[in-house]
């Protein structure tokens, strides 16, 4: 499998959060940033979410860089967020909203 990405939408809220894993040995390749940017335009320019955001472990920059290419900012950082694999995590969000995507289509 080369990933996984996917669009999760909170209706009350109107905001979708995007979520992706791809496999290292596919890294590097642009894939991610062009399928994000698909997700991002399929949120914004269909289904009319007012903001999307997503979030990566501040030990995976590569995924924050990801993030930066398809025009998310930071948002800020959540120390201590979680567990994975018996190690505490800090999350960094990043996001954009309906009119960042819209300034930068003109």
């Amino acid at each position: 499998m080369i990933g996984t990405i996917d669009l999760r939408v909170n209706e009350t809220n109107n905001i979708g959060e995007l979520g992706y894993v791809l496999n290292r040995a596919f890294w590097g390749n642009g894939y991610m940033p062009e399928a994000a940017t698909a997700l991002v335009e399929l949120g914004f320019a269909k289904m009319k979410l007012m903001r999307i955001f997503a979030l990566h472990d501040q030990d995976n920059p590569a995924s924050g860089r990801v993030m930066e290419k398809i025009g998310f900012t930071y948002e800020g950082t959540l120390p201590n967020a979680r567990i994975s694999k018996g190690k505490i995590v800090t999350e960094v969000y990043r996001g954009m909203t309906l009119e960042t995507w819209q300034n930068r289509q003109k």
